[in-house]
């Protein structure tokens, strides 16, 4: 059997890849606080959220999102049905919580929150979900962020009250300061 190559064509880079990514309000409020919401979207990524979820916003507002590279998308009818069985299936859901399950299915992308009971269901309905933790991690391994400014970045999120596993954040800036 003759096996075949696959070529590429010449103009064609990785970093030209991006990922999707469907982000709960709650991760925008974080990275805000901490000051690196714009290294944020320095990531190569496609970045979402509903009509819907972006009315949770105050700060930062909506117009600075959008020019940062942020789509809000709007729900359909499909969407709303969609986000009404969800609702009889994940009763812990919020209306905005639905409405991110049912954006990452449509546009096959990777759900970011730090909501349990979101991220809980986003697994049972197959979904990959990740939260502000993989974030900070993918920042630096990608040279966005040094493992010092990372740290830093996490503790400020601590200090504005966000619901970050405290255990996890520990070692996270443990280990970014180089400390065991």
């Amino acid at each position: 059997m003759e096996s075949r190559r696959l070529s590429l064509h010449p103009s064609f880079n990785l970093k030209m890849l991006k990922y999707r990514y469907v982000i709960d309000a709650s991760v925008l409020i974080d990275f805000y606080h901490s000051n690196i919401l714009k290294v944020l979207f320095r990531l190569n990524a496609e970045w979402m959220i509903s009509d819907l979820s972006i009315l949770e916003l105050i700060d930062p507002d909506t117009q600075t999102l959008i020019s940062l590279g942020l789509q809000v998308l709007e729900l359909d009818g499909e969407d709303i049905k969609n986000i009404i069985m969800i609702g009889e299936k994940y009763p812990a859901l919020t209306v905005s919580d639905r409405a991110h399950l049912v954006l990452s299915k449509r546009k096959s992308a990777v759900l970011i929150t730090g909501d349990q009971h979101l991220r809980q269901a986003a697994e049972k309905e197959g979904i990959t979900v990740h939260g502000t933790l993989w974030l900070l991690d993918e920042m630096v391994s990608r040279c966005l962020l040094t493992p010092k400014q990372a740290a830093s970045a996490l503790q400020e999120m601590i200090n504005k009250g966000s619901y970050l596993p405290a255990a996890e954040c520990q070692k996270r800036i443990k280990l970014w300061l180089g400390k065991k």
